[in-house]
């Protein structure tokens, strides 16, 4: 159990990537994982960079997209014994932006097994243009 939960963990600072100065790029930080993320309707490729905090907002690559998360509900499964574990970790919207639903999975090898694992879920939270 605590595997999942730090698998859990883990993905919550995935999904929470920090917003890195210029100068920085997360697609090539050590450990960083690029994935899918589709939101009411649209789908960025964003890049998560681990250990960053669940609530920090998460860099597109392929623009100047920013989603800001405050609720996830995520289902993580081990491909090869089945085992599955469900977390859902929400806070209070701070903003009046229109909230968005997104939906991601993430298939990969957890570095502590070795095995496959299906990361799959939902967040909400907000899409807004990054300043530059």
């Amino acid at each position: 159990m605590k595997r999942w939960a730090a698998i859990a963990a883990m993905l919550l600072g995935l999904l929470g990537v920090a917003v890195a100065p210029a100068y920085a790029d997360p697609i090539n930080a050590p450990n960083s994982l690029t994935f899918p993320i589709t939101c009411d309707g649209t789908t960025y490729t964003v890049v998560g960079v681990p250990g960053r905090g669940q609530w920090t907002p998460a860099l597109a690559t392929d623009g100047n997209t920013v989603l800001i998360p405050f609720a996830f509900d995520v289902t993580f499964t081990d491909l090869v014994t089945g085992e599955s574990f469900s977390n859902v970790v929400t806070k209070q919207a701070a903003s009046h932006l229109p909230v968005v639903d997104c939906t991601f999975t993430i298939e990969t090898i957890d570095l502590e097994t070795g095995h496959a694992v299906r990361i799959e879920g939902t967040a909400a939270g907000f899409v807004v243009p990054r300043g530059g």
